[in-house]
């Protein structure tokens, strides 16, 4: 392959777990960056000057490797050779899953990796696990050479495919390309050709077959759209027009009236807006939801919102419950109604304003309709306010008939053209004498004022009445100060209308100082100018909005009227062509077809049939048939066909072409399920040439390959390293070399000899064993199994806890013991320390010292305490003689005793039996004689069966005796015999003068300080018998032997136990030590995967002991590691040596 530019596997092809190059070698590479963070391929020069220092490094390794081998020539390493076949095991049997043969500078501390040579050719096939040789790799280079050979040989079209697949990567070659920029795919980009052919065809049996084309980004739907739609796309629009085609047949009766609608919408039958049959009358979504009829439009190209206005309408009915809209000419005779109302409003607020200000100020007269001036004191009523009457008219509030009031108090008022006084009876009189004398036309006029003389007689009380407001046709109510204009009154209509009495000029009064009126159904409150001016701006915005809407409703009612020839309407037919337009040149990017069942509330969708054919172009925007996406199906699966033809020589390139988007075919390959990148994978060819050449000079350069990650470095390794991966390689080869040169001297030493500083073996045993948890083995063959347990020397066993087996073939097979030997094995432990602490070890010269053994060495006839059944000691009994001297055994020299626990001698039973003797014969008894003052000293026995005797004597214990002057026996069955003598425990023998028994089952023939002898003992002959010194001395000698002389039993015995301790604190010391260092050890890591070697340094404690350790390990092959290590601590040196093979 021939790939031009650089080629990164990186670059936006959605490779990213790696390529596979399935063996195929590749030429003509760059040296490739070597630095700890480089990803470039490294170039066959580089790595072989690597191989060159890797070759030298492996002669030194390899003469370690012999070091090695003969350092682990016996069984007893992890590197062992059967002694039958003499096959080389690494840690057989044992676990661990790497062997790692990085070694590391002791002087730098740098790690390096090992080359494991010497090595058969391994096992090739799909389950060997067998290390290869540089022979079978260099053989399968070889081959991957012919293999390349035979590529360059091949043809024209194979080397066009080559360059193709070889720069397809990089997206720059080939119909299927990748843009650097935008990382955009194009096929047969500015090439000619019409049709792109997927069809492909099975090559055994030479059947075509289509493909699928997938991994598509949705397709963009717009009217100049060229994407591909995907299935999903298609199968949204096959499910929408599925949906649509179900719910158009479900909802045929709606789409039929739609029709009908659409067909016959110039009768009105169809459609939200529809006109009766019968009446012509019509409706606007009747029988349907929805409270707003919403008539805003929107400016298309400046999106603002505009209203529209509704006209042609006829007049809406006025009335409470009506619904009807009104039209303009209502609202404007509403307005000019409201105008008057606001003008008579106007004229009578000089009233109604004043009044409100006679309400408020009515206590001081200052205000109201009815006022006095300050000055002149005249009554003036509203004046300098509007009001054409002045109604005086009253209501009796019991019966609520109305009634007139009488005016009276009244000068006459001046009678000219101008004057507006109220005139008076008097005056009224002379008129009416006039006028009837005068106007004889009048009469039917005052017919009517006759009829109304009661309403004028009332005028004058009204008038005398308004400052009130109680009378009138306007009143004001006492208790909610409501006023009232002719309540109870017929009339109709209020009429503010007023006349220039100059001129005669009628004119409207304005209604001011009104509050809002309710606005309700049933309200006939006067709306205020504010309200109806907030009605005039809804009319207004609702005529602005009906105006718009007129665009559509006037243009609704010509499209209803003229529907039948198209001419209006989302829908159009034009009148030239009669093609049907829907929505045109308006905004919307759809037309929904869904409907909605009125009775369920679904949606449903509907079929759009009876569609002509659309054309098919680049930038058609005519709706497909189903006939037409049927012929495209059709066209597809012959094009697949042709596709599955035209494959003939250039399957591959085919393949390769079609599904370059997904990476699934051609030289250059991703796999679905890794993403892993492969190169002519399961194909020819040995070598993957990346040279490129020159366009304008011919000449040929490499390329780098970059962006690899780091390939997997192993014994079958065919992964490319990276520069980064070389240079450490370099980097560790350069410290190995340093590294390899102390070793081999100090590996050097070992063989020949001269071991680690402070610590030598010489075995040739099996290895040592520490299963136990945290146990230690030291020495060959040496067995550690018990927790905590420690084996030191050649076949020692710990096998029970805590246990310590120390030198070669001892056995502790005891809990928290140690041992120095096994059965018929035993070894003394000399130079021991006298002990001086409870748990210390004691010597021989302690026992003599003891009496326990005599100066021989023999055991002394010590007398010991008795036994319980259970086999521990009972400290309440001592037997002289073992109980097997007949009579028992006499102790001899016994002192007198002082205190209540020591033994009496026979001269203190003496005297005490002559004391007793003495009392008796004082008592009359010749055999019994005792002194003292028989009233102030008697004896006094407490207990049950007690006997006291003596004076002040007291046997206060059941059974117990006391005997002597102030003897107390206090115990159960205990005996105090001597002055002073006390007994105070149950079964407690206090003997002699002032001795004290203060514990149970106890002898006293004394007291603590005034201890006694207890002399003339025998020797005792039954296990319960006292021993004399006789017998002690005799057993301490049988005990300890001949004592040197002046040394004590006991001082033999604690020297001895001293330097046992002193040997097990040594060989403690050493353990603790040799634990921390061999911890120390442990603590160094072990070379990583992928390196080669590692060269550290530990450090532990362990029970206060301190050790620090230097180590190396290194991979001296795939499946073969080896480490050392030395651990110094202030006892000695620890060192370590093994191998391990892995697979």
């Amino acid at each position: 392959m021939n790939i031009g530019g650089n080629l990164d596997v990186w670059g936006g092809t959605g490779f990213h777990d790696g390529v596979d190059m399935n063996n195929t070698g590749i030429k003509n590479l760059a040296d490739g960056t070597l630095s700890a963070t480089s990803t470039d391929a490294v170039t066959g020069k580089q790595l072989n000057a690597t191989n060159t220092r890797v070759t030298t490094v492996e002669g030194s390794v390899t003469t370690l490797q012999n070091t090695v081998n003969k350092i682990s020539s016996s069984s007893t390493n992890l590197v062992q050779q059967s002694a039958a076949g003499k096959d080389i095991t690494v840690a057989k049997d044992l676990d661990g899953g790497v062997v790692d043969f990085t070694g590391k500078n002791l002087s730098t501390s740098e790690t390096f990796t090992r080359k494991l040579t010497g090595l058969a050719d391994g096992a090739l096939s799909a389950s060997s696990t067998d290390a290869v040789t540089g022979k079978q790799l260099y053989t399968t280079n070889q081959n991957l050479a012919e293999t390349n050979k035979n590529l360059s040989a091949n043809t024209t079209n194979i080397s066009n495919l080559q360059n193709t697949v070889n720069n397809i990567s990089s997206g720059s070659a080939g119909l299927v390309q990748q843009s650097a920029a935008g990382k955009d795919i194009t096929v047969a980009k500015d090439l000619d050709g019409g049709v792109v052919d997927f069809t492909g065809k099975n090559l055994s049996t030479s059947e075509t077959f289509t493909r699928k084309l997938t991994g598509l980004a949705d397709g963009a739907l717009s009217a100049n759209s060229t994407d591909a739609v995907t299935g999903k796309q298609l199968y949204t629009t096959n499910q929408n027009l599925a949906e649509t085609n179900k719910n158009l047949s479900a909802n045929t009766t709606n789409i039929s009236n739609l029709q009908n609608t659409v067909n016959n919408i110039s009768s009105g039958s169809a459609g939200l807006v529809q006109q009766s049959a019968a009446g012509k009358d019509i409706t606007v979504a009747k029988d349907l939801d929805g409270g707003v009829v919403d008539f805003t439009g929107k400016n298309l190209s400046t999106s603002e919102a505009f209203t529209r206005k509704l006209t042609g309408l006829a007049d809406g009915a006025l009335s409470a419950s009506s619904t009807d809209a009104v039209t303009g000419k209502q609202l404007y005779t509403t307005n000019q109604n409201l105008n008057a109302t606001n003008t008579r409003v106007t004229t009578a607020e000089g009233s109604i304003t004043n009044l409100q200000n006679t309400i408020n100020n009515i206590s001081k007269g200052s205000t109201g309709l009815v006022q006095q001036s300050a000055a002149g004191k005249d009554i003036t009523v509203a004046k300098d306010l509007d009001g054409g009457v002045v109604d005086f008219s009253g209501k009796n509030l019991s019966t609520s008939e109305a009634f007139t009031r009488k005016l009276t108090g009244l000068a006459d008022g001046a009678l000219s053209a101008s004057s507006t006084d109220a005139v008076t009876g008097k005056q009224l009189y002379t008129t009416n004498q006039n006028l009837t004398e005068t106007n004889k036309n009048l009469a039917e006029t005052n017919k009517n004022l006759s009829a109304n003389t009661t309403n004028i007689s009332n005028l004058q009380n009204t008038v005398n009445n308004i400052s009130s407001g109680s009378a009138g046709l306007v009143q004001q109510s006492a208790a909610g100060r409501d006023i009232t204009v002719a309540k109870d009154l017929d009339g109709g209509v209020v009429d503010f209308t007023g006349k220039n009495l100059s001129t005669s000029e009628t004119f409207a009064r304005k209604l001011t100082g009104l509050a809002d009126g309710a606005l309700s159904a049933s309200s006939t409150d006067a709306v205020t100018g504010k309200q109806l001016y907030t009605t005039n701006q809804n009319l207004n915005a609702t005529n602005t909005r009906v105006t718009t809407a007129e665009g559509s409703i006037t243009n609704l009612q010509n499209t209803i009227n003229n529907i039948s020839k198209g001419s209006t309407g989302l829908v159009q037919q034009s009148a030239a062509g009669k093609d049907i337009t829907v929505a045109k040149d308006l905004d919307g990017n759809a037309v929904d077809f869904s409907g909605k069942n009125l009775s369920t509330s679904e949606t449903f969708t509907r079929k759009l049939t009876g569609l002509a054919d659309g054309a098919l172009s680049a930038s058609s925007t005519d709706a497909v048939t189903g006939k037409q996406l049927y012929t495209t199906n059709q066209n597809l699966n012959a094009t697949n066909t042709r596709v599955t033809t035209a494959e003939g020589s250039i399957t591959n390139l085919q393949n390769t072409v079609n599904n370059i988007s997904k990476g699934s075919t051609g030289l250059v390959q991703q796999s679905a399920a890794g993403k892993d990148i492969t190169v002519a994978k399961d194909l020819d060819g040995d070598v993957v040439d990346f040279s490129g050449k020159n366009l304008s000079t011919s000449e040929t350069f490499t390329r780098k390959l970059t962006g690899l990650a780091d390939g997997t470095l192993s014994a079958t390794s065919t992964d490319a390293v990276t520069g980064k991966q070389l240079n450490t390689t370099n980097t560790r080869v350069t410290t190995a070399e340093g590294s390899i040169a102390t070793l081999r001297n100090t590996m050097n030493t070992i063989v020949n000899g001269g071991g680690f500083k402070y610590l030598h073996a010489n075995s040739t045993l099996d290895d040592a064993q520490a299963t136990g948890l945290e146990s230690i083995a030291i020495g060959g063959a040496a067995i550690a199994s018990g927790v905590n347990a420690m084996a030191m020397g050649g076949n020692a066993r710990a096998v029970a806890g805590n246990a310590v087996a120390l030198g070669a073939g001892s056995v502790a097979d005891r809990a928290n013991t140690v041992s120095v030997g096994s059965a018929g094995q035993e070894r003394q432990i000399a130079n021991v320390a006298a002990g001086t602490a409870d748990t210390d070890a004691v010597n021989v010269a302690q026992l003599k010292a003891a009496g326990i053994i005599n100066g021989n060495g023999g055991t002394n006839a010590a007398v010991t305490y008795g036994t319980h059944a259970d086999g521990s000691t009972d400290y309440r009994n001592v037997t002289l003689g073992g109980g097997n001297v007949a009579g028992g055994s006499a102790i001899h020299n016994v002192a007198a005793g002082t205190t209540d626990t020591d033994a009496v001698n026979v001269g203190q039973m003496h005297a005490a039996i002559a004391s007793v003797q003495k009392g008796v014969a004082s008592a009359g008894d010749p055999m019994f004689a005792a002194d003292g003052d028989r009233a102030l000293k008697k004896a006094i026995a407490k207990g049950t069966h007690a006997t006291a005797m003596g004076a002040a004597a007291s046997a206060g214990g059941n059974q117990s005796i006391a005997t002597g002057h102030n003897a107390q026996s206090g115990g159960d069955s205990s005996v105090a015999m001597g002055a002073n003598a006390k007994a105070t425990a149950d079964h407690a023998v206090a003997v002699g003068d002032g001795s004290v028994a203060h514990r149970a089952n106890t002898v006293s023939v004394g007291s603590a300080g005034k201890e006694r002898q207890v002399t003339n003992v025998a020797s005792g002959t039954l296990g319960t018998d006292a021993v004399n010194l006789d017998q002690l001395n005799q057993t301490v000698f049988a005990a300890v032997g001949d004592l040197p002389a002046g040394t004590t039993a006991k001082q033999y015995t604690d020297g001895q136990i001293s330097m046992v301790r002193q040997s097990l604190n040594q060989v403690a010391r050493g353990a603790y030590s040799g634990v921390a260092a061999a911890t120390a050890l442990t603590m160094i890591p072990d070379v990583d995967q992928g390196k080669t070697i590692a060269v550290g340094i530990g450090s532990a404690s362990y029970k206060g002991y301190q050790a620090v350790a230097l180590g190396a390990s290194a991979r001296i092959a795939q499946h073969v590691k080896a480490k050392m290590g030395v651990g110094y601590s202030t006892e000695g040196t620890t060192v370590g040596l093994g191998a391990s093979y892995q697979w």
